[in-house]
């Protein structure tokens, strides 16, 4: 049996979330496994495999397994603190992982109680996911007595197996449901293996290798054209082999279109060639980029019994909360599903935005009951219809 901590948490209605930038928030290695899990900063010490930065910030720290040594099927076992149960609402895990490598092996998430130590994976996650950090979702509704979770890494055939996971969060109750909207690329011209893109819930980020640099450029010659004399809107060194620059969507002079189903994000990240002496050709003086998001999503869930997580989840997302509730008020949320009601009785559900760029708003243009999973199932209770 594994060696756990004696700590306990109370779990409130708010999420207690772990970024990893002042330390590990209680998370520990267990003494039962083959290899650890390690705090860092930066790209992983193999080439081809791990992130080049965390997910928070992409300056700050996460967690991960370094698998230049070892062998296949070695395991990595990182256990949170323990939580006080939280009845018959159960819990949701939300975290962020980056399993990147030709040889990526397994990443299991174990549900584990204190006291009678049952056991349960709720999470598996196997092979190459590219090279961007993903959230994965979970509930479970047996949290009724203490309990911890348990990260479990199992490291593949070779070296390019590294995996990480960061801003790692716990709260009350089941998960909001993700709905995520899809951006097709990571990376944006004028050589998308060089300069990278990455477009964000409701932010993005531009990282620019200082091997494309020449001359005596400083990070902060490099600015966002929407407002290039916003200081927060200028570059900053990133780790020893970037200069970055970041902003919400709605800053830093981004400018937004909307064209038919498309969400267009637009700025230009430019240098004025009287601070240093030369760039690269390629670079020139500005670098366009454009973060594109579909403006509508189907989505579907049932109202039953929630063991297991409902979601969508791609890169490039906006997410939303999708409850049912008691009434009018919206003050109260069900927690356990199926809900009994009697006939022409009234069901009240709410959506409402949780992460998104400030100038959007959400409209529920349909929705509709079915006795299935199939949206276009024979039977249909249609509540909105061309909203």
């Amino acid at each position: 049996m594994p060696q756990l901590s004696n700590q306990v948490v109370i779990l409130s209605s708010d999420n207690i979330t772990c970024t990893f930038e002042d330390g590990t928030c209680g998370f520990y290695d267990l003494v039962d496994d083959d290899f650890d899990w390690t705090r860092h900063q930066g790209s992983t010490l193999s080439t081809d495999t791990g992130p080049s930065g965390d997910h928070t910030t992409g300056t700050g720290y996460y967690m991960y397994v370094e698998t230049s040594s070892g062998t296949i099927n070695w395991k990595a076992r990182l256990a949170s603190a323990s939580y006080v149960g939280t009845g018959n609402q159960g819990a949701c895990l939300s975290f962020y992982y980056h399993m990147f490598g030709s040889s990526i092996g397994t990443l299991k998430v174990i549900y584990q109680t204190v006291y009678n130590t049952q056991k349960q994976e709720i999470v598996t996650l196997s092979g190459d996911h590219g090279n961007m950090w993903l959230q994965e979702s979970v509930h479970f509704s047996s949290a009724t007595s203490d309990w911890l979770v348990i990260f479990e890494a199992i490291r593949g055939s070779s070296y390019t197996g590294d995996i990480a996971i960061d801003d790692v969060s716990i709260s009350q109750g089941p998960c909001p449901l993700q709905a995520e909207w899809t951006t097709p690329q990571d990376h944006t011209y004028p050589n998308e293996e060089d300069v990278v893109l990455r477009c964000a819930s409701s932010s993005f980020q531009v990282d620019i290798p200082k091997n494309l640099i020449e001359g005596t450029y400083i990070a902060s010659d490099f600015y966002l054209s929407g407002d290039p004399d916003n200081s927060e809107c200028k570059g900053f060194y990133n780790g020893a082999w970037y200069i970055s620059l970041n902003s919400s969507l709605t800053e830093c002079g981004t400018q937004f279109n909307e064209n038919g189903s498309q969400l267009h994000y637009q700025n230009m990240v430019e240098i004025d060639p009287s601070d240093g002496n030369s760039v690269v050709d390629f670079l020139g003086v500005e670098i366009p980029i454009t973060c594109e998001y579909n403006s509508s999503k189907t989505l579907q869930t049932h109202f039953k019994t929630l063991n297991d997580v409902i979601r969508k989840q791609e890169k490039g997302s906006f997410e939303f909360d999708f409850a049912m509730y008691t009434d009018i008020t919206y003050s109260a949320r069900y927690y356990s599903y199926p809900v009994e009601t009697k006939l022409n009785e009234e069901l009240y559900f709410r959506a409402e935005l949780l992460r998104s760029a400030s100038n959007l708003e959400i409209q529920l243009r349909s929705c509709r009951a079915t006795p299935s999973r199939d949206y276009d199932d024979a039977i249909v209770y249609e509540f909105i219809s061309a909203g």
